[in-house]
C-alpha cells in the first residue's frame, strides 16, 4: 500500500490509522446527535404530503359528481440522503385507459424554477403530477409556520399558485 509503512500500522507522517471500530463509534455519536432533528423533518414532510393529499382528493371527488373517476391512494417508499429512507403517500388517478400518478419525490429537492428570487428557494418538498406525456411538479414553500404549494408545467417551468383552479386545468389537461 502506497503511503503505509511495511507494518501496516501507520500512515507515512507517524499519525496512526483510525480503526474501524473508532470510526464506527464517531458515526454513531454524529447520527444520534442528529437523529431527532432527521425524524422531526421527515415527519413534518410526511404530514404536508398527507394534507396536500387529502386536499387534492376533496378537489377530485368535488369536480367528479358523476364519479367517472378511479381515485387509489398508494404508498411510495423513498429513500433520500439527509431524512433515510420512509414512505409518503401518493395518488393513482385513472378515467378509462388514462393514468395520472401523483408521486412524492423528495422533501430537499434541487433545481430551480422560474418564481425563485434570488437567494431564496420555495423548495421545501416536491411531489410529481404525471403521466405518459405531461409532467406538473408540486413544490412546498413555507411562510413562518404555514405551507403554502405553486405548480409548475414542466414544458415552461412557470410557477403558479396551487389551488383548485390550476390543480383541475393540469388534471384535465393530462386526461384530454
Amino acid at each position: 500500500m502506497a503511503g503505509v509503512d511495511p507494518s501496516g500500522s501507520f500512515p507515512q507522517g507517524g499519525r496512526p490509522l483510525s480503526s474501524l471500530k473508532e470510526f464506527l463509534k464517531k458515526q454513531a455519536q454524529e447520527q444520534s446527535a442528529s437523529a431527532d432533528e432527521r425524524e422531526a423533518a421527515r415527519d413534518e414532510w410526511v404530514e404536508a404530503v398527507d394534507r396536500l393529499v387529502t386536499r387534492l382528493t376533496d378537489w377530485l371527488r368535488e369536480a367528479d359528481s358523476d364519479t367517472v373517476l378511479k381515485i387509489e391512494p398508494t404508498v411510495h417508499r423513498i429513500r433520500e440522503p439527509r431524512l433515510g429512507s420512509y414512505e409518503a403517500k401518493g395518488l393513482l388517478i385513472t378515467l378509462g385507459a388514462r393514468e395520472i400518478g401523483l408521486v412524492p419525490v423528495a422533501r430537499y429537492s434541487i433545481g430551480s424554477i422560474v418564481g425563485d428570487a434570488h437567494g431564496e428557494t420555495i423548495r421545501h418538498g416536491r411531489l410529481d403530477l404525471t403521466n405518459i406525456e405531461k409532467k406538473y411538479m408540486l413544490y412546498r414553500g413555507k411562510r413562518e409556520q404555514e405551507d403554502f404549494w405553486v405548480i409548475v408545467d414542466d414544458r415552461d417551468y412557470a410557477a403558479k399558485p396551487l389551488d383548485q383552479t390550476s390543480f383541475e386545468a393540469a388534471i384535465q389537461s393530462m386526461l384530454e
